[in-house]
């Protein structure tokens, strides 16, 4: 297998290997008589070495990508579905399942296993500022520590001790050691060091559930967007979420946050109930609310616009998008937006259709997708489209209704709809792998292999 090699794992397709330099891909899922993958979700991939990789999946299946062979590992025990395989070295792994977690040992041919333990658990995560291999486990009853090099278990202690993280959504590593854990239950973060545990109770009289939905992080202060509860604030006194209160917009303590951007300590924000959008500068208390209620159309009118998404480019200017399928550029030294217009003075291609994600390449182009319509590449200067170019279905894209979008190390696009995977390359489409071969794609991963 080579470098830079894509590998899809879906959930109805099984898993698709792609090589994006030859333009080549091959499939492994239900209907190959050659390879027992039991069910055509793939939950699971875990490189190996070049040549080996192990595919969680209704049991654990091990797969020669050179030969193209498989062999079913110890059906026996492994017969339900996998979460996680985490590689030791010298073909030893440590395999996270419906049934608990396992030592399984594949060296030279063996297959052995043994049971760590039966509890079920719902994440994991391997500390990577150590030298064993330690695993943080996330189950119903909490979260405890696993050394798989000693064997042996550590408890972290939850403070409260009877408040325990539900549906945990993911983690979040934070440079200083601090382990970050969203749930729809609040927020939650953990001492690696001190192998503490702690929950922010969300002081607040709104009764409605403790859902965080984004959080950032200022020089001094940590904010968190909610379902519900507006923007929160850590207080390092009590260890607890408050409201951050602005005066000028009570409403806000119950806002439903969609969208959050942090850029040198000014806080960008918007909501489901206000239109526009929302900034404060992280100074001092009463936070001074800026509210952009409305923003000139094509036209100079000003009007209402859902803002759906934020983002920071390279060069730290910000990107507006919208629902009604506007791009805005924002004039930080007239403190204004200006709708992104060609130099004709046309918008973007993506005009009436909602925009829900928005990235860059290498180049400096700036890739968007709509909902519908398809996907856009720009050149943008400033507040001017330069030159713009619309992908759609005519042109060989999957689906207009495009889910996710990738850019590799090699500057290729991935493109993953509903219906399929599309790849661009240098303005045009080099392949389009479409629902017979890749569909209802989950992810889209790029794995650097030993050379």
């Amino acid at each position: 297998m080579k470098n830079n090699s894509i590998l899809v794992g879906t959930e109805w397709g099984g898993l698709n290997i792609i090589d994006p330099n030859e333009n080549q891909s091959y499939s492994i899922s239900t209907s190959d008589p050659t390879v027992v993958l039991q069910r055509p979700v793939v939950s699971e991939i875990c490189i190996i070495d070049n040549e080996n990789i192990l595919i969680g999946n209704s049991g654990i299946l091990l797969y020669n990508l050179q030969k193209k062979k498989s062999k079913q590992i110890l059906p026996e025990v492994f017969n339900k579905h996998v979460y996680e395989i985490s590689y030791l070295g010298n073909y030893n792994f440590i395999v996270f399942t419906v049934d608990g977690i396992f030592n399984l040992n594949l060296n030279n041919g063996k297959e052995e296993y043994s049971k760590i333990t039966d509890r079920r658990i719902k994440t994991a995560l391997r500390l990577k500022n150590s030298s064993d291999p330690i695993f943080l486990i996330g189950s119903p009853d909490g979260f405890t520590e696993y050394n798989a090099r000693k064997n042996s278990w550590i408890a972290i202690d939850t403070e409260p001790s009877e408040v325990i993280p539900q549906d945990i959504t993911s983690f979040l590593n934070t440079r200083d050691e601090i382990i970050l854990v969203g749930s729809e239950n609040g927020l939650f973060s953990i001492s690696n060091r001190k192998k503490h545990f702690q929950h922010y109770a969300i002081k607040t009289d709104n009764k409605s559930p403790d859902i965080i939905s984004s959080i950032v992080k200022t020089d001094k202060n940590l904010f968190a967007g909610s379902w519900g509860k507006g923007i929160l604030k850590l207080n390092p006194k009590t260890q607890s979420l408050e409201n951050v209160n602005f005066y000028s917009f009570p409403d806000l303590s119950s806002g439903f946050v969609y969208s959050m951007l942090e850029t040198n300590n000014t806080i960008w924000f918007s909501t489901k109930e206000n239109l526009g959008i929302f900034k404060f500068i992280d100074n001092q208390e009463p936070y001074q609310l800026t509210y952009y209620s409305k923003l000139p159309d094509e036209n100079n009118n000003l009007r209402n616009f859902t803002i759906t998404y934020i983002y920071k480019r390279k060069d730290n200017t910000i990107l507006l998008g919208t629902w009604e399928g506007i791009l805005f550029y924002y004039d930080e030294n007239n403190d204004t937006f200006h709708p992104l217009k060609d130099q004709s003075g046309n918008l973007s291609l993506l005009r009436d259709f909602s925009i829900f994600s928005i990235t860059e390449d290498q180049s400096g182009n700036v890739w968007a997708c709509g909902n519908g319509c398809g996907l856009i590449k720009m050149k943008i200067e400033g507040n001017k489209i330069i030159n713009q170019q619309l992908f759609t279905e005519k042109d060989g894209l999957v689906s207009n209704f495009v889910t996710t979008v990738y850019i590799s190390r090699n500057n290729k696009i991935w493109v993953g709809t509903d219906a399929g995977l599309t790849v661009i390359e240098d303005n045009k489409f080099t392949k389009a792998f479409n629902k017979d071969i890749i569909y209802n794609i989950q992810t889209i991963a790029e794995l650097r292999l030993l050379s």
